[in-house]
């Protein structure tokens, strides 16, 4: 198919091989889109959540008499890899609804 004239509205009118035109609705978002602003979402949530606990862990170890570079190190990347995982699927789930 190849496409004829601007876009009105949104609408598009097509032809196709035979010559016969067909208009085409061009409304809403793609999967692709839906996709990309979920991925958007997730990332910048999970980047903004690790870097609190990345300064709050530590913190609070040292304000409970604990040894804070535990903190920062294994403890803070198993708290921050399972709430990716979970900040992405809740926001997949959202979206998608």
């Amino acid at each position: 198919m190849r496409q004829v004239g601007k876009p009105r509205g949104r609408q598009q009118v097509r032809v196709r091989p035979g010559g016969q035109h067909q208009q085409v609705d061009v409304r809403g978002t793609s999967g692709l889109d839906q996709l990309a602003g979920d991925r958007f979402l997730a990332l910048f949530s999970a980047s903004a959540i690790a870097t609190l606990i990345t300064m709050a862990l530590p913190w609070t170890l040292h304000r409970l008499g604990r040894d804070p570079a535990f903190g920062s190190g294994p403890l803070a990347t198993v708290i921050q890899d399972l709430l990716t995982i979970v900040i992405y699927f809740v926001t997949a789930t959202a979206i998608a609804i």
